[in-house]
């Protein structure tokens, strides 16, 4: 007994650290290529030669404070700026003056090289600190109040938006892409950069857009979790969709309600159709582990159940039936699709297509034999990982999840959310050292 139970210890503390070593391999993987990441960047801006206007006002690049993040619209480095004196914006028609924190914004294209932007991040709050990693391209303050601008190397102003305790505010249609506003003279709204010295005078220097009351003409679309993938995405975030299709929607809330009174019967799977007309229905021929959403052309989305015998994530058919209700809606807007799993455990996720009608494969891409096939690759990864005890569920569902979407072409076409208990909505964004991140929407 005692050489058993010395045995037993032993192989434990020898898991332990192996599991340790690989914990650090990850954070070191990660590290090191955010590293190499930061160093392409700062070389390329240095030859680039950029005329950003506002870099003449910058005194130090604060390099080593580089923040980094990838989702599905790709990775973006963002450098942190100090610059000569105390610049602040102002509105013509309010007179309130933000404090004005910079940021250099690079976007890594495909061959490598880099895009460049000028990020002015405006706000009134004294506790906003411009190095917090936590702020960044994909993931917005629920506290922050202010402005977020965004001037392109040719000194265009091309995104502009108002935000409110993290909630953006309404789009203003009246913005013409130079800056100006085609709205009545008494309506504009004209928002500049300028010295704010401490009497509380300002004196502009630079007009940066105007407009009736905000705009967004064009990308990069920062705290855009999860959009992006070419084509002609909807005005709409995905956290922004989400917030109104399912968690602002009392019928799909009471449908999700309704689900996950149903794990708990243990009689396999169940769904509702969310139809273009009418109320929902429940699907049909529903079994152990499947069920037919119907004609997906009657859809704006669906929601089912898995069981917990099953590997619980999105399916390989479940994709594809959001490609049809995706392309069904493609007059209106195909990323207006969304499909949804409720898992054990009081937790549902939901994925949305977002790109345009040229990112949609083209119908019957996936034959039934492909599909079967993908289903059964997705079943033996679970095994795989359910042998991994320190792996939460929710992070399985999600590398399955992504394993699937790669195989089936659809990297960045669609954006996977995840819903807690309390309705507090999460996008999962895949890293590059395949890891994933749960990025709050709001």
């Amino acid at each position: 007994m005692k050489i058993l139970l010395r045995k037993g210890i032993f192989a434990s503390l020898l898991l332990l650290l192996l599991f340790g070593c690989r914990q650090d391999d990850f954070h070191n993987t990660t590290e090191n290529n955010n590293i190499r990441l930061v160093s392409d960047a700062r070389s390329f801006f240095q030859k680039s030669n950029t005329k950003i206007a506002m870099l003449s006002y910058v005194s130090s690049y604060n390099w080593d404070g580089a923040i980094v993040s990838t989702g599905a619209d790709g990775t973006y480095v963002e450098i942190p700026l100090e610059v000569t004196s105390k610049l602040g914006t102002v509105e013509s028609s309010s007179g309130e003056t933000f404090s004005a924190f910079h940021r250099l914004l690079m976007k890594q294209k495909d061959n490598g090289d880099f895009e460049i932007f000028y990020l002015v991040l405006a706000s009134a709050d004294k506790k906003f600190r411009n190095t917090d990693k936590r702020f960044n391209f994909y993931s917005i303050s629920q506290r922050f109040s202010g402005q977020i601008i965004i001037i392109d190397s040719q000194n265009k102003k091309v995104f502009a938006r108002y935000y409110d305790e993290g909630f953006r505010r309404p789009d203003n249609p009246h913005n013409n892409n130079d800056g100006t506003s085609n709205q009545a003279p008494d309506t504009v709204t004209c928002t500049y950069l300028g010295w704010a010295y401490e009497d509380g005078t300002f004196e502009p220097i630079m007009l940066m857009y105007c407009s009736g009351n905000e705009g967004d003409t064009g990308t990069p679309n920062y705290g855009n979790t999860g959009s992006g993938g070419g084509g002609t995405p909807g005005t709409k975030t995905p956290c922004e969709k989400t917030k109104t299709k399912i968690i602002g929607n009392p019928k799909v809330l009471e449908k999700i309600k309704d689900l996950k009174d149903f794990i708990k019967t243990g009689s396999g799977e169940k769904g509702w159709k969310f139809n273009k007309t009418g109320d929902p229905t429940v699907t049909a021929n529903n079994a152990a582990h499947s069920v037919e959403f119907g004609d997906p052309s009657l859809l704006n989305g669906g929601y089912h159940n898995h069981t917990a015998l099953g590997a619980q994530t999105f399916s390989s058919n479940d994709i594809n039936t959001l490609l049809d209700i995706a392309r069904y809606n493609g007059a209106s807007d195909p990323t207006n699709a969304f499909l949804g799993v409720v898992i054990p455990g009081d937790m549902n996720y939901v994925i949305q297509f977002n790109g345009g009608m040229a990112d949609l494969p083209a119908y019957g891409s996936f034959s039934p034999k492909q599909l079967k096939d993908l289903n059964q690759e997705q079943w033996k990864q679970y095994l795989e990982l359910v042998t991994k005890p320190n792996m939460t569920m929710d992070k399985k569902i999600e590398l399955m999840f992504f394993a699937t979407l790669k195989k089936m072409g659809l990297q960045d076409k669609i954006t996977l959310q995840k819903i807690d208990s309390n309705n507090k909505v999460y996008t999962v964004n895949k890293n590059p050292d395949g890891s994933t991140t749960a990025v709050p929407c709001y």
